[in-house]
């Protein structure tokens, strides 16, 4: 598992794409940065990771790429699935390498905070509370894109599959169609929705409920990716 990882992370960190997006979504964060902190002198957390929440929703899916979709377009599966190796673990070391990724990332974003004037320390534990949130978000994407990944041959399927059902679970959040003809409905669906578990973080509060929440999502995903992979090993 250990080598498999660290052939993953770095597939991951020298991709020409992911270094494309790594650029895209830093020129687009320190320029929010700048017209909403820097330019203006107030802080306004709420909006900035609100922005941020946005940009991981849109971005996130495309850092997805190599992923086992991947592995299918290029007809390297079968030689995955003659591997000695737990299939779970083909499923965590993709996952795992993506999420290293990202945790550098998270470095780059707080910087700023400790270079302007008007971050004092009593705002840290809600700068804290915003990383969190666009963490979980980040994390519970790549792990449905990694469950897609099971299901599609191409990479840029994959992709795209996981970006439209973000922004459904998005305006099936902000709707009150369903809340107005079927609250019942609307009810199950939050207790499901990822945006639903996000909304005491919008309003600077931390939820260990939402956060299990997170936790057992992304579980659940790897696992059921890891269970299918041997299923399909054993089609073949």
């Amino acid at each position: 598992m250990r080598e498999l990882l660290k052939k993953e992370i770095k597939q991951v960190f020298f991709s020409t794409l992911n270094l494309v997006l790594l650029f895209v979504f830093l020129v687009i964060y320190f320029s929010l940065f700048y017209v909403n902190v820097i330019s203006t002198n107030i802080l306004d957390l709420g909006y900035l990771f609100s922005s941020l929440a946005t940009l991981v929703v849109v971005l996130t899916p495309f850092f997805c790429f190599r992923l086992l979709a991947w592995e299918n377009a290029n007809k390297t599966l079968v030689t995955l699935m003659l591997s000695p190796q737990r299939k779970i673990n083909f499923v965590l070391a993709k996952y795992l390498s993506v999420g290293v990724l990202f945790l550098v990332l998270n470095v780059f974003i707080m910087l700023p905070f400790f270079f302007v004037n008007v971050i004092r320390p009593i705002y840290f534990p809600l700068v804290l509370l915003g990383l969190l949130k666009i963490n979980l978000l980040f994390f519970f994407i790549l792990a449905v894109a990694s469950f897609l990944s099971i299901w599609t041959s191409s990479p840029f399927l994959n992709s795209l599959i996981t970006l439209f059902s973000c922004f459904f679970f998005y305006f099936l959040n902000q709707s009150d169609f369903l809340l107005q003809r079927y609250p019942f409905l609307a009810e199950l669906l939050a207790q499901i929705n990822p945006f639903f578990h996000l909304e005491t973080f919008n309003q600077g509060i931390f939820s260990s409920a939402d956060v299990i929440y997170f936790l057992l999502a992304i579980f659940y995903l790897l696992l059921s990716a890891g269970i299918l992979l041997e299923k399909k090993q054993l089609r073949q």
